[in-house]
């Protein structure tokens, strides 16, 4: 699974939970069924809703045989589901029980809070969600989680980004990309490389030079065949046609990302939703105000849906936005949120 073989990965833990049923051991039966289900929410898309059933039904399972840390992570996987298509209350739920069951297992707490970090980053509580990535990261590296602490930074490192912490979401993206090398975890590594990249541009570095590793990130997310990690690629490689004034090719790449992310019904909300905001941006650039105010009131819909507030507030500001202040604003920051400094000739250290 972390090598991306998802498939074949997918199989094994098929084949590995027949067989813990045939043994009549409820609790090994619910920790086959846990990462089963697990492994079909992050590592599938598209197979959330059966991932999902056999998460909770590992949930039952392991509260019979008193189980509860088991139990636990069940329920922090089933939150993370409902992260994904944007139900805050309910993940956070989930989340809250979730606590209560993990009996101060190191790990488990930091993957609890991990989520919770999302659930508020995602639900516009950045400040909120920054705060507990911080936590995230302590517990992770006090469990020794390696690939825990890992995601916890590159989720960490977005809303940094966002809320213009630019150096410290470098950092964050950065230490991140270097552990999934460390670890060989090819399968996550899109993710905080694409952050990298955003921060980078932020930071002043030639668009050219960032998209060289751009397109390398986008060619692993194909390979890797992940909706999300593709869309969000080809946004940043968006990102840097348009900081170089290149706004149709921009806008075409934002398109291509849309399509690509949107290409499955599970895919990542906040991405999706994302991902139609710099699309909209690129259109103002490029004077297709139509097709702006179209893409921009899908974004709100999409926003409103999954109790995105950040996002909400971009996206009805957006539609007030006149073409040639949206250009100025395209031109002066790739992002909501990051600062924008000179540009330099100096690459950036690769993380893929």
């Amino acid at each position: 699974m972390s090598a991306g073989a998802a498939d074949a990965g997918i199989e094994c833990l098929r084949g590995a939970s027949a067989a813990a049923e045939l043994s009549g051991d409820k609790e090994l039966l619910s920790r086959c069924l846990t990462e089963l289900g697990a492994a079909l929410v992050h590592s599938i898309r598209g197979y959330d809703d059966e991932g999902s059933i056999i998460l909770a039904a590992a949930v039952d399972l392991a509260a019979a045989a008193g189980a509860e840390p088991v139990a636990a992570k069940a329920l922090s996987e089933l939150a993370y589901v409902d992260i994904l298509a944007g139900r805050r209350a309910s993940a956070a739920g989930y989340l809250e029980t979730a606590r209560g069951l993990a009996t101060g297992d190191p790990s488990l707490d930091a993957a609890i809070a991990g989520f919770e970090a999302m659930n508020f980053s995602d639900w516009g509580k950045l400040e909120a969600g920054a705060d507990q990535f911080a936590a995230a990261v302590e517990l992770s590296r006090s469990a020794g989680a390696v690939r825990r602490e890992a995601w916890n930074l590159g989720l960490g490192a977005r809303s940094l980004f966002l809320l213009g912490r630019v150096d410290e979401a470098e950092e964050w993206a950065r230490q991140s990309c270097e552990l999934a090398r460390r670890e060989r975890w090819t399968a996550f590594r899109p993710w905080p490389e694409a952050w990298l990249a955003h921060a980078r541009l932020s930071d002043g570095e030639r668009p050219g030079v960032v998209r060289e590793q751009a397109e390398a990130t986008f060619a692993l997310a194909r390979q890797l065949q992940d909706p999300c990690w593709e869309g969000l690629a080809a946004k940043t490689i968006g990102l840097t046609h348009l900081l170089e004034g290149n706004a149709d090719t921009a806008l075409e790449w934002m398109k291509n990302a849309g399509i690509l992310c949107s290409r499955v019904t599970d895919s990542y909300a906040w991405v999706q939703v994302e991902i139609l905001l710099a699309e909209a941006r690129a259109a103002l650039e490029s004077g297709d105000t139509v097709r702006a105010d179209a893409v921009a009131k899908l974004a709100v819909e999409g926003a409103a849906r999954g109790s995105m507030n950040s996002l909400l507030d971009q996206a009805i500001a957006l539609l007030a936005t006149p073409p040639a202040a949206g250009a100025r604003a395209s031109q002066s920051r790739p992002e909501p949120g990051a600062t924008r400094r000179p540009a330099r000739d100096t690459p950036g250290d690769k993380c893929g």
